[in-house]
């Protein structure tokens, strides 16, 4: 039997936007990222993650659009 991989744990908004290849937050406890900007790279992190913070995905859909839009995400750590 096949052992599932143990998922990683991204402790903060600043390992998340390292992980990312974005600049550091100007914030240590709320931060705006813009899906657009986002590296996944080829990591294994990216494969089964969770992270110990909220975050709310905001989607600019068009009525009727099928397209996938733009999506802003704001990670906060309470």
């Amino acid at each position: 039997m096949m052992k599932k991989a143990t998922p990683y744990k991204i402790n903060s908004i600043s390992e998340l936007h390292s992980l990312f290849g974005l600049k550091k937050p100007d914030h240590p406890l709320v931060s705006v990222i813009d899906f657009e900007l986002l590296k996944f790279g080829d990591s294994e992190i990216w494969k089964s993650f969770y992270y110990d913070f909220y975050c709310v995905a905001c989607k600019k859909v068009l009525p009727g659009s099928l397209n996938t839009g733009k999506v802003i995400m704001i990670l906060m750590k309470v």
